[in-house]
């Protein structure tokens, strides 16, 4: 996603921040219908930093992205909330003239988290093997004992 235009920014310079968002309309998809939204006031914001005064030929800088809007159907009235954002990074070049360009904005994934039904399930899972573990353990012990009993029992007779 690239939305900073082909402008440089000079080095020390913040970047990032808020700001409004122009956008008359726009088309939603809801329940499968598309309908048209004008958007009466929408902002963007990004994570703030000063870009380096070291002369680096490039480096990458991880922001977070969001939006917030809110508009009214055009045939209905309905209003509507949107909002949203991402997390990723933007990599910056030094021009030849001296000025930082930025780059496309590149999404990262955000890490999978396994859900507490799958957890529970795994958790219990090992406990049955263990439990299972523990069981076998007991009856191959017993069965030694009783071998060792019955061998025990078998040299007194012969020795009698």
């Amino acid at each position: 996603m690239h939305f900073f235009g082909s402008q440089g920014y000079s080095p020390g310079a913040p970047f990032g921040g808020g700001d409004q968002l122009f956008l008359y309309s726009t088309t939603l998809s809801v329940g499968g219908e598309k309908l048209v939204f004008s958007l009466e006031s929408a902002t963007i914001f990004m994570t703030s930093f000063t870009l380096p005064t070291n002369g680096l030929s490039f480096f990458t800088v991880p922001v977070d992205v969001g939006f917030s809007a809110f508009g009214v159907n055009e045939a209905t009235g309905q209003t509507v909330d949107l909002e949203g954002g991402a997390s990723g990074s933007i990599s910056f070049d030094l021009g030849a003239d001296g000025l930082y360009y930025p780059n496309d904005f590149v999404q990262v994934s955000p890490p999978t988290v396994p859900e507490p039904g799958t957890l529970t399930l795994l958790g219990t899972g090992l406990i049955g093997i263990g439990t299972a573990a523990r069981n076998r353990l007991k009856r191959v012990r017993s069965v030694q004992v009783l071998c060792i009993r019955l061998a025990e029992q078998l040299h007194c007779r012969i020795a009698q």
